[in-house]
């Protein structure tokens, strides 16, 4: 009945009775069922003298759900000690009962030293409010988790992630709190990297003043259009929103250049070289933007035209430029032909004041 690997453990602890060594005994070892199944077995054994004869007597108990259950506290305990996340218990006037390894690492303080102490002691002042509102969450609710701050023994603020679970005890009632406690210190400065980084490359993609797109064509028509970036600085619209609504780009065309530039699409699909286009769109905020659309077909072995690319310039700024200089050009010459003017009308007022002193004088 007894395990292979048990017997000598459990002939030795017969022995030692019998040869009167010790007088009771108490031990366990793993049994061996009618059905070979092991079973922990828990031994209370004694010597005793029965009917002038030495006899040893002891009761057997089957032990094997208690000691599973044993194994497991255990495993969870070691998983506990020695986990990296501070991991206190907490009692329902919410001092703490209990401190792990990884509670000291993270705080500073060891279990001694914190064992019995308010919880509050870690948490900032202005926090305490708060702190006191998720254990009443965690009583209600059975748990409560939240992104806060903590302080070290030596005074440091640190972020942290924190998980409060209530605890019941077989009748359901509360007996106390778990609180796992995580640094995310490294994370908030990944997130605060990341969140400069998005807000770099979008004052970059602000900048840009031209974008890439591609049609896909299959059968000669086109099936989609995927718009660069770039494309919500100049139109005001996502790629997302491109891609949503196929004929965006159609309807945004100014609608009196519309004709000229279906007109340049088409010479793409049948293959025929066409050189940039400038033309008007309507910006989604409403105003008049000027581009340039370059289009470059791509074609595959047959010479079939099965995407084109094509670089969208904004010129808005560059045509008003041009506008201006045509007006000051325009200015300048209206200024050199009222200058030409001036001088011819000083030429003839001379010539007419002559005359009349000429007059004045014949006449005297």
């Amino acid at each position: 009945l007894t395990y292979p690997e048990d017997r000598a453990f459990v002939a030795e602890n017969i022995r030692r009775r019998a040869e009167g060594e010790v007088r009771d005994i108490r031990y366990s070892f793993r049994g061996l069922r009618k059905d070979r199944a092991v079973i922990d077995v828990e031994v209370h054994g004694a010597r005793v003298d029965y009917k002038g004869k030495l006899a040893v007597i002891g009761t057997l108990l089957d032990i094997t759900e208690r000691k599973r259950a044993e194994d497991e506290r255990a495993f969870l305990a070691n998983i506990t000690e020695h986990a990296t996340d501070a991991i206190e218990g907490i009692d329902l006037n919410t001092n703490i009962v209990s401190w792990n390894c990884g509670a000291e690492v993270l705080f500073g303080y060891t279990a001694r030293e914190i064992i019995g102490r308010p919880h509050s002691l870690i948490v900032p002042k202005e926090a305490q409010e708060a702190c006191r509102e998720r254990f009443k969450k965690a009583t209600l609710e059975g748990a409560a988790r939240t992104e806060t701050e903590r302080i070290k023994k030596d005074g440091r603020r640190f972020p942290v992630e924190m998980a409060l679970t209530a605890l019941k005890d077989e009748r359901g009632e509360h007996t106390g709190f778990v609180c796992i406690t995580r640094d995310i210190t490294e994370r908030k400065r990944a997130e605060e990297a990341l969140r400069k980084s998005e807000e770099r490359f979008r004052k970059l993609v602000e900048s840009v003043t031209n974008y890439i797109y591609t049609v896909e064509i299959k059968d000669g028509k086109p099936v989609s259009t995927k718009h660069g970036p770039g494309c919500v600085t100049v139109t005001g619209y996502t790629s997302e929103e491109y891609e949503a609504d196929p004929h965006l780009w159609y309807r945004m065309v100014h609608e009196g250049d519309r004709e000229v530039v279906i007109e340049q699409a088409n010479k793409v699909l049948s293959g025929e070289a066409v050189k940039p286009l400038e033309h008007r769109i309507i910006h989604k905020d409403g105003s008049i933007r000027w581009v340039r659309n370059a289009p470059v077909p791509r074609h595959d072995e047959q010479g079939r035209v099965v995407e084109y690319d094509g670089l969208i310039t904004d010129i808005t700024g560059q045509n008003k430029l041009e506008e201006q200089l045509r007006q000051a050009q325009k200015i300048e010459a209206i200024g050199q032909l009222a200058g030409g003017i001036a001088h011819d009308f000083n030429n003839m007022l001379n010539v007419i004041i002559g005359f009349g002193n000429l007059i004045e004088m014949n006449t005297k």
